[in-house]
């Protein structure tokens, strides 16, 4: 892109790189740290075409997000499926992690993001031009007005008694705050810090309730085998305390500044 001037262009130029790098990579690098930050990058990118679908209705980029959701989707899928292999491993529950969680469901996952990496990885760069001349024409004025409109949509939302249920939300919420501050030249958020520590708690919890609903729905296979059962509920007891535990952390880190839940 010539003629890059300000910093939400140079944010918008970064992530089509990025985002361009792990797709020519993906089967290359496949590790648990590689995906997070495909998935990031994704994100990312993604809220830049939410915010330009947001500020200019006639413009359409339904295309470029439903592809790039889709493979955030099944991306998710194979980061969750690594994260509980890893927890059962350290937890020494190997033999039901092998039953249960086979390599096979991983491999078949990443064959899945490799057909829709495949559709896309050639002609990336076409696909994102429409939005080029949007990002080109995004004034400061109109960020501002974005922070603005989130910062109010979080504080709604905190400053009742927001349920668990809620808190998924508050963060991606607080996750697009978090990006959309970066296309300015100057953070200006005495919370900043605050709403950066919230989300990553908040990512916390979750990723431990999803730990938890997916043994579950595991639950009935293993019903007359009375060592995995034991397997399973020594998972299910752990993974409980951990999650009560990073509860409270998301509670106390909310009653910080004023906000009781």
């Amino acid at each position: 892109m010539q003629g890059l001037n300000t910093r939400f262009q140079i944010y918008y130029e970064q992530r089509i790189k990025h985002v361009q790098n792990h797709l020519y990579e993906f089967g290359i690098n496949d590790t648990e740290t590689s995906m997070h930050e495909f998935r990031l990058e994704l994100k990312k990118l993604l809220s830049i075409l939410k915010f330009l679908r947001k500020i200019y209705p006639k413009s359409n980029f339904k295309k470029q997000i439903n592809i790039l959701e889709k493979i955030f989707l099944i991306a998710g899928e194979i980061r969750e499926f690594q994260l509980l292999v890893k927890w059962l491993e350290n937890n020494e529950l190997t033999d039901f992690r092998f039953n249960y969680f086979p390599n096979s469901v991983l491999q078949k996952n990443m064959y899945d993001l490799s057909i829709q990496i495949d559709h896309i990885k050639y002609d990336f760069g076409v696909l994102m031009q429409d939005a080029q001349s949007f990002v080109l024409g995004t004034n400061k004025i109109l960020i501002d007005q974005y922070l603005i409109d989130l910062n109010a949509r979080i504080e709604k939302k905190i400053s009742k008694n927001c349920t668990e249920q809620e808190w998924h939300e508050i963060r991606k919420l607080i996750k697009r705050k978090i990006y959309a501050a970066n296309w300015k030249e100057d953070i200006q958020d005495s919370n900043f810090a605050h709403f950066q520590k919230l989300q990553e708690l908040i990512g916390q919890w979750h990723d431990a309730e999803v730990m938890i609903n997916t043994l579950t729905l595991k639950k009935s296979l293993f019903i007359k085998d009375i060592e995995m059962q034991k397997s399973y509920s020594f998972a299910i007891d752990k993974l409980n305390q951990s999650l009560l535990s990073r509860n409270k952390k998301v509670v106390e880190w909310l009653g910080k500044s004023g906000i009781f839940i």
